[in-house]
């Protein structure tokens, strides 16, 4: 049981749902509103980032790598609306270009290093209003998605899996247990971790 926000606690359903595919559990998704995604994700950002600025070696470094293609795959398999557009990282003057150059490493040590290191009128080429007037990086691992078609998707996967969300989680008192009545008509009684 998870009361965080979505898409996290959907993603987690799913896994732990199809990891104990067998067991004899139920998975129940608390969201903090009446309906999937009108909290903290309703304010995602929804870039899928490529994990090109986090510390080489740290866990948020091989984390994002990861899972930004797990996430790419994902959208493939689910029709999840999203697009692998790149993004550029620009230098305006020539005094930016050591900036760049350390991105570029950066990028590299943390295994996100497809960045592609493009001239101004290169950078122009794929941008023409932008203002750069030294370097740029071409970073095509960074995309877009749309976050509630993901939080769909993810909440379809956990109901697949026989997990459920009540419309009115505020009702459940997790300290002293829960009961609720799936979609199913079935009851539910646990005890809270």
């Amino acid at each position: 049981m998870s009361t965080a926000s979505w898409p996290a606690p959907a993603s987690l359903a799913s896994r732990l749902r199809e990891r104990w595919r067998n067991a004899a559990l139920d998975n129940l998704i608390l969201e903090a509103e009446n309906a999937i995604g009108t909290g903290t994700s309703s304010r995602n950002s929804e870039v899928i980032h490529a994990g090109i600025y986090y510390p080489a070696g740290s866990q948020k470094a091989r984390l994002c790598v990861a899972g930004r293609e797990q996430l790419y795959r994902y959208c493939e398999e689910r029709a999840v609306p999203h697009a692998r557009c790149g993004k550029l990282i620009v230098a305006t003057d020539a005094e930016q270009e050591p900036a760049l150059a350390s991105i570029l490493a950066n990028a590299s040590a943390c295994g996100a290093g497809d960045l592609t290191p493009l001239t101004a009128a290169e950078a122009r080429a794929l941008e023409p209003k932008l203002r750069c007037t030294a370097a740029a990086l071409l970073s095509p691992a960074t995309g877009i998605i749309d976050s509630h078609a993901l939080m769909l998707a993810l909440r379809g996967d956990v109901e697949e899996h026989g997990g459920t969300q009540p419309q009115h989680p505020h009702r459940l008192r997790p300290h002293r247990g829960w009961a609720h009545r799936s979609r199913h008509g079935r009851q539910h009684q646990r005890r809270a971790l």
